[in-house]
């Protein structure tokens, strides 16, 4: 969701052309609102960017961890099977 938010914000983006229409407007107060509205926009798609490479790394370190916890809970798995094996062995051969 967090990409999709990134995609609505930059197709919000003014292009070069409105940018300049707005640059033209006589009244100074409109066109800095649209200057401030468009320095808003591109702020929250900064910080959206940046929560979108978080989540990534995140989601890197998790696979990573899964990986390594799944060979860890193998081993100790084959481990066990080896030591109930060696007891039933060990029993078998005491008999």
């Amino acid at each position: 969701s967090l990409k999709l938010k990134l995609e609505k914000k930059e197709s919000k983006k003014p292009t070069e052309r409105q940018l300049l229409n707005i640059k033209s407007i006589d009244d100074q107060q409109r066109r800095q609102e649209r200057l401030d509205n468009i320095d808003k926009l591109r702020e929250e798609i900064r910080f959206l960017e940046k929560d979108v490479e978080k989540v990534d790394k995140k989601l890197d370190d998790l696979a990573f961890d899964y990986n390594d916890l799944k060979t860890d809970m193998n081993k100790r798995n084959l481990a066990k099977f080896y030591t109930n094996l060696d007891a039933f062995a060990i029993i078998r051969f005491s008999e």
